[in-house]
């Protein structure tokens, strides 16, 4: 009897191992490869590119109250993408500007990009180093004779007050775009620096043991999307890696369960737009410019050889 028991309950125990590596493998979809070491395909001049990032975080400083913060690096930030393309910008309220820009010849497919920049009275870091990479990427794929996919930018430029109906704005903006052009094999990226996204979803008292499973802040990316995304995700997860960027993690986020909070990317996802959510712990853990160059230029490399 008792020899029956025990193995039962080790049954159990296997079990339970099992379901809960295929929940694990399921969310966090790892890739067992190795970044390759892959000479960039830009050569960028790292003191440019830091010169470029105080520029925008001197921008708001001094500028007297939000609003003027505000239009004083709505103007910057286009004045710098003006050297790429004509840029449309947008007005969605007295909180929110938009800034919105094509760059690539003779493309197959588009890469939807979307930046929520929002402007504090003491600057945020990982937005003005997005902000800036970006840029440069911009200015790259540009200047290519043909690309395989083209780089549909949008930054969404946000005050701190009234931020949460902002973000919702622009959520609402952008997936109205995306819809009316996306094709397949077209992808999306969104980026939210200093915003608690996504591990948010799980603070709540039923899944709150899934933070566990979030992707440390170390060198590389994070790639946060929905389980009918993972084909997508996997070939991102698997691109960067090829292209020198080391510890690219990803989780997904299972908006189908019960009790998980909503996601700051369901207005895409309820439209089923294959959206996801990248942070660049590359850029944040950067001393030296050197992880800044080198995640533009597999930026540039993915858009110009595609996935």
């Amino acid at each position: 009897m008792v020899d029956w028991v025990l193995s039962r309950a080790l049954d159990m125990l296997l079990a339970l191992l099992l379901v809960a590596l295929v929940l694990w493998f399921m969310l966090t979809q790892p890739v067992f490869s190795r970044a390759e070491d892959t000479p960039p395909a830009l050569r960028l001049d790292r003191t440019v590119l830091e010169a470029h990032l105080r520029e925008v975080m001197a921008v708001p400083v001094g500028a007297g109250d939000d609003q003027a913060r505000l239009l004083a690096t709505t103007n910057y930030l286009r004045k710098r993408l003006a050297g790429v393309d004509s840029v449309e910008q947008l007005e969605r309220g007295a909180h929110l500007r938009i800034l919105r820009l094509k760059a690539g010849k003779q493309f197959k497919r588009r890469a939807f990009i979307g930046l929520h920049y929002v402007v504090t009275e003491k600057p945020i870091l990982e937005a003005a180093e997005i902000a800036t990479s970006l840029t440069e990427l911009a200015y790259a794929v540009a200047a290519a004779e043909s690309v395989h996919t083209q780089l549909d930018l949008t930054i969404f430029v946000h005050q701190a007050q009234g931020l949460e109906q902002g973000l919702a704005d622009a959520s609402i903006f952008h997936v109205d775009q995306v819809a009316r052009q996306l094709k397949e094999g077209d992808f999306g990226v969104i980026f939210a620096p200093g915003l608690r996204v996504p591990d948010a979803v799980y603070a709540t008292d039923q899944w709150r043991y899934f933070d566990y499973l979030l992707p440390e802040t170390q060198d590389g990316l994070s790639v946060f999307g929905r389980l009918k995304d993972v084909l997508q995700i996997r070939m991102l997860k698997a691109r960067f890696q090829q292209l020198g960027i080391a510890n690219v993690h990803s989780l997904n986020i299972p908006v189908s369960f019960p009790g998980i909070s909503d996601s700051p990317l369901k207005y895409y996802w309820d439209r089923d737009l294959p959206m996801v959510l990248m942070r660049p712990d590359v850029l944040i853990n950067d001393k030296d410019f050197y992880g800044h160059a080198g995640f533009i230029s597999a930026w540039y490399a993915l858009l110009s050889q595609g996935l």
